[in-house]
């Protein structure tokens, strides 16, 4: 017996995806190379992980991209429909145990050991990436329909951003929707 599927999902995504990290990295150009590469990381990572598991929900459809660089911490917010809240479980206790352990990096050489060990297992090594090799802090909050995954790192000496002369604000963000809001679900 013969069985077919046949499905079309909205392009372009990857495309935007590497747009965006062209735009963190273009904001973040007075940064050092370390922070800039930290930054573009964790950015990239939180937005992966809302296209793979976020939801089209009725009341948040798209994915939200936030970036803020401020004198003494850089910030990352991404936010994404959800409609299912068991999946979620394990986001949370991933984010609680980063946020409890006094060794990310004990946490990220375990995971790549667990996923060494079994290739079969799906990776989920972004949140450990984002919390030990960039320096992040992270957190989440479920507001109804509407999950954001906030990425934070402090500085502890202040960075010298360029401020244009048609402000006196050090701080510089962009917000960024991941798809036009007339493409489908992520």
């Amino acid at each position: 017996m013969t069985q077919e599927l046949s499905i079309r999902l909205p392009g372009g995504i990857w495309k935007r995806i590497r747009d965006l990290r062209k735009q963190v990295n273009e904001m973040s150009a007075t940064l050092s190379v370390e922070l800039r590469e930290a930054l573009v990381m964790a950015t990239t990572e939180l937005v992966e992980n809302a296209v793979k598991y976020g939801e089209n929900a009725p009341l948040f459809e798209d994915i939200a991209v936030h970036v803020t660089l401020e004198p003494t911490s850089l910030t990352v917010e991404v936010c994404n429909g959800v409609v299912e809240r068991q999946p979620l479980q394990e986001l949370f206790e991933r984010i609680d145990e980063i946020r409890e352990s006094v060794d990310r990096e004990a946490l990220y050489t375990r995971r790549l050991t667990e996923i060494l060990s079994d290739p079969t297992r799906p990776g989920k090594l972004g949140l450990y990436r984002v919390a030990f090799e960039g320096g992040f802090d992270l957190d989440c909050v479920l507001d109804g329909q509407k999950l954001c995954v906030r990425a934070k790192r402090e500085l502890v000496l202040p960075w010298q951003p360029f401020i244009s002369k048609t402000t006196d604000s050090p701080s510089r963000s962009i917000a960024s929707p991941a798809r036009p809001s007339s493409a489908g679900a992520a």
